[in-house]
């Protein structure tokens, strides 16, 4: 049966060597089928020379199936030497996932597949990963991105714990926070104000992506979450929203929610 455009994801898989895009890809397409870890073997660096430099050498494509939605990730290579590959991953998919890492987000890779990423004018969505390591702090890691990247860039989701105490995701926009594979609607003990500093931030530049929403906004009215579903949707696509979400991909924290968000707000063909 013909799989219709609208629930295809062609999404490329960016960022710098070390930074964690492969292993996030490998995650996903072990989620996707039905394990709590990775896939099984070397699924996208699968060349005997990519298994012994333990790196990314040429563009890779996989499948996977996420709540309806097809998702073809185009893995791509992180080391300058061999980034025509991204170059062209970006040119052809649909919405570019930037992997950065949390010790040191903004690389020499980074900042090229980023300007490429401009010129070809594809949506993105960036994703921070290592968040278990020493010295990261993901609100750190923000407002360097904000700084860098704009003030489209606004974290959909925020880490539960630091470091090594890292134990999952809470989600604005959902109001649930995921650890160890439970849910739960209540804010996390000390992150109160955190959680409502962040979920303005993000509902402003909901609205502020939208003329309706926005007048609505200053209104005083609350959006509805099918209404801030859908601004997210769009304002990704037109590129007003850059969203960004945490992650250790090492620990499997925060990958089903990439997951959600590329397969209900990632732009189709």
């Amino acid at each position: 049966m013909a799989i219709e455009p609208g629930s295809i994801r062609n999404v490329c898989l960016i960022g710098h060597r070390g930074s964690g895009k492969t292993a996030l890809g490998e995650a996903m397409l072990g989620l996707a089928s039905g394990r709590q870890g990775p896939a099984v073997g070397n699924v996208l660096d699968y060349a005997e020379e990519e298994v012994e430099r333990g790196m990314t050498l040429g563009m890779s494509v996989a499948h996977l199936e996420w709540k309806g939605r097809q998702i073809n990730l185009l893995d791509t290579p992180g080391d300058g030497g061999f980034i025509a590959d991204a170059f062209v991953a970006q040119r052809v998919a649909d919405c570019a996932v930037l992997v950065v890492h949390a010790q040191d987000p903004i690389q020499v890779v980074t900042e090229r597949v980023w300007r490429r990423g401009e010129k070809e004018d594809i949506p993105h969505i960036v994703i921070v990963n290592h968040l278990d390591r020493e010295r990261t702090d993901f609100g750190e890691v923000v407002e360097q991105l904000r700084d860098r990247f704009g003030q489209a860039v606004v974290p959909l989701n925020l880490p539960i714990g630091k470091e090594g105490d890292l134990k999952g995701v809470y989600g604005l926009l959902s109001g649930i926070a995921f650890v160890d594979g439970q849910q739960t609607n209540e804010v996390p003990d000390g992150m109160e104000e955190e959680v409502e500093i962040a979920r303005i931030q993000m509902l402003e530049t909901i609205a502020e992506s939208d003329d309706t929403l926005l007048e609505k906004y200053l209104e005083g009215e609350e959006l509805t979450t099918q209404e801030m579903f859908e601004g997210i949707r769009k304002g990704i696509a037109d590129g007003l929203i850059i969203p960004v979400l945490a992650a250790s991909v090492e620990k499997m924290i925060g990958v089903d929610r990439v997951l959600d968000v590329i397969a209900g707000s990632a732009p189709s063909p």
